[in-house]
This record gives structure tokens, C-alpha cells and sequence, in this order.
């Protein structure tokens, strides 16, 4: 069990940073009071960057389906949009995206190895930008020949939501393409997922939030979703198939979505989340 959970953490600081591990140590113990804290600590490194904070990571869906229905997660449990994003918007996002040092997330609300292009889409955005790509998946589809069509141009990281039976098939051959395994249990939530978890509660918490400052969320149709918790896309910040990644990520939707945060006051989707913000 350590020796998969010590790969997984130091890929999630990594990622996200030293607040972020430490928040989901607080989130796992259940001292949710913890994680509020260093979220209002983080506040204070984004006062000055509202306008055009620095991007650190888009994820983008290019399909909108899961082959998975788990308890804490909204997907197949209640009404989503649908679809398959065109080749030619991938296109048009990885073309904005060349001088982009920072993740490109091939994953959002789905199960990315259910797109058979995703190969050839991890292969473009590695190519042809200066990202680093990642790509989350449940494992359920990732075989030998997969993997090794994927880690030449993908981090891969399989959350196990089996209580250890996908990790025990890939580990074997994760060794081999250095596959992240973080085992996350069949039934294990960390949060209300902004209310959209018929299980859980919505729960406003008056607390800062740093995903709109980091981070882009392009879903299947172009539309640019406040977080990863926005399941059904309600509150979109712009839209890729009509405006520019730049044009979004500066747009008087989002910075208004900021300076709201920054303020410690959730509004729409955010009043229903108990996210703690970092």
C-alpha cells in the first residue's frame, strides 16, 4: 500500500503544490476546519493576480461519457451533457496552447481511455506544445498496449476504484511505463462534488477558492466550466469554439468569479460546494 501511495502523493505535489497535499491530508482525517485555513493562507499569494493569473493546468474532455458508476461521483447518477468534442477543436486549443508550460489534463467528468483518438490526441499535445501531458483514467481499459502506446507522450495515473483488483492486473507493466497507481477505494468521497452528489448535502463554506486562478476547464462542446465540479456545466466562464483560451481566461465572467472568491464569498455553483478551496 506505501509503496503506492508515496508515488501518488509526490505526483500530486508535483502538480499542485505543498497546500494542496497537505488540504488532502486534512480532507482524508476529516479536519475539514484545517483545510479551510491553508486555503485562506493561499488567498494571500493571489490577491495581486486577478485580472490574468498564471495558467497552470487545462483539462480538456474530449469525451463526455464514463463506463463507471461510484457512489461519490455524479456521472451516470444524474443528468449531464454528452458528447464527443470535434477533432477540429482539439485541434484549435492545442494550436493556442504551444507555448503552454504548464499540464494539459486530457480528462475532466470522464473516462478518457473510452476515446479511441486519445492516443493520437496525447501524442499531438505533447508534440506540439511545451506542456506537460497527464492523463487520469480508472484503469479499467488500460492494458499492456495501451500503456505503451500512451507513456511516450502521457503521464498516466490510475485511480483504483476497486479496492485494489485493477491495480493488482497493471502492476506489472505500470512498472515499466512509470504508472502512478492511487488507490481510492470503492467508495470513498471527499467532497459534495458542489452539490451535485444526490448523497451529499450542498454546504456553503465562506472560504477562498484557488481553482479559477490556476486552472481552465474546456468540456466536450468548447463550453469553459468554472471547475471540475461542474457537472452539468451551469456556470460557464466562455466558450472555446467561439472565443480564445486567452480571451476566456481574461474575461469579465471569470474575473468577476475571482474577485468574489477573493472576497470569501461563494456565489452560484460555489455557494453549494464544501471544497475547501485548496
Amino acid at each position: 500500500m506505501i509503496s503506492r501511495v508515496l508515488p501518488y502523493v509526490a505526483t500530486r505535489f508535483q502538480s499542485k503544490g505543498v497546500l494542496d497535499v497537505a488540504s488532502l491530508g486534512f480532507r482524508i482525517a476529516g479536519f475539514q476546519a484545517g483545510a479551510v485555513a491553508l486555503s485562506n493562507i493561499a488567498r494571500k499569494s493571489y490577491a495581486g493576480s486577478v485580472n490574468n493569473p498564471a495558467l497552470k493546468a487545462i483539462q480538456i474532455e474530449t469525451l463526455a461519457f464514463c463506463n463507471y458508476k461510484c457512489s461519490f461521483c455524479p456521472t451516470n447518477q444524474i443528468e449531464m451533457p454528452k458528447g464527443r468534442m470535434t477533432d477540429r477543436l482539439f485541434e484549435s486549443l492545442i494550436d493556442q496552447l504551444r507555448e503552454f508550460e504548464g499540464e494539459i489534463r486530457l480528462y475532466l467528468r470522464n473516462e478518457p481511455l473510452l476515446d479511441k483518438r486519445i492516443f493520437d490526441f496525447a501524442k499531438t499535445a505533447d508534440e506540439q506544445t511545451k506542456g506537460k501531458v497527464v492523463i487520469q483514467t480508472n484503469g479499467s481499459l488500460l492494458t499492456y498496449e495501451a500503456a505503451q502506446k500512451l507513456a511516450p507522450h502521457a503521464k498516466i495515473v490510475v485511480n483504483d476504484y476497486t479496492d485494489g483488483e485493477v491495480g493488482s492486473r497493471i502492476e506489472e507493466f505500470a512498472k515499466e511505463f512509470d504508472i502512478v497507481i492511487a488507490n481510492r477505494g470503492s467508495d470513498k468521497g471527499l467532497s459534495n462534488r458542489a452539490g451535485n452528489l444526490p448523497s451529499a448535502k450542498p454546504k456553503k463554506l465562506d472560504a477562498f477558492c484557488n481553482r479559477p486562478f490556476n486552472q481552465l476547464y474546456i468540456a466536450y462542446n468548447g463550453q469553459a466550466a468554472l471547475c471540475c465540479q461542474d457537472w452539468t456545466l451551469e456556470e460557464i466562464m466562455g466558450d472555446a469554439s467561439v472565443s480564445t483560451l486567452e480571451e476566456i481566461w481574461t474575461g469579465s465572467t471569470i474575473v468577476n468569479k475571482r474577485k468574489e472568491l477573493l472576497e470569501r464569498k461563494r456565489t452560484g455553483l460555489c455557494a453549494k460546494c464544501d471544497y475547501p478551496g485548496v
